[in-house]
């Protein structure tokens, strides 16, 4: 089980490691972790120090967890605004040519920027920039088109 918590982007394995020593099971950790990356992956969260202000962590993990995971990254007041980085479930090149897709099938369908991104486990950000340069890629009449 380290092994594949070694794997996972810093942040992640942080909550993994946390969550295993406070309910002394490590696949508990392996699945906040996972969880968390699956529920908000590529985005900025802000975790409030009150669990209940926490309802997506809450739905991703439960109250238990949410707990653990509030008391570790929450400060008073505001809380703290963290990057989750996306999960490691498949590889780089599978995931990226099946995030494409999905984008772009999204993008023909007018459908919301947050849902693409979330369909499509990326960043708002790399689904704007897909746009712009889809936009921008018009074939060129002077050329033939090559079979």
């Amino acid at each position: 089980m380290n092994q594949v918590v070694a794997q996972l982007p810093a942040l992640l394995a942080e909550i993994a490691d946390v969550v295993s020593d406070a309910t002394g099971d490590a696949t508990a950790g392996l699945a906040a972790a996972l969880a968390v990356a699956q529920a908000r992956g590529g985005q900025r969260v802000r975790i409030l120090p009150e669990v209940k202000s926490n309802e997506w962590l809450v739905a991703a993990v439960g109250t238990r967890i949410a707990e653990i995971i509030v008391g570790l990254y929450s400060s008073e007041g505001s809380g703290e605004q963290i990057d989750i980085p996306m999960g490691t479930e498949r590889g780089y090149m599978s995931q990226r040519r099946s995030r494409r897709q999905v984008i772009e099938a999204g993008l023909a369908n007018d459908l919301a920027i947050s849902s693409i991104a979330r369909e499509a486990e990326c960043t708002e950000r790399y689904v704007f920039w897909l746009k712009a340069r889809l936009k921008d890629k018009k074939p060129d009449s002077r050329q033939m088109v090559l079979l």
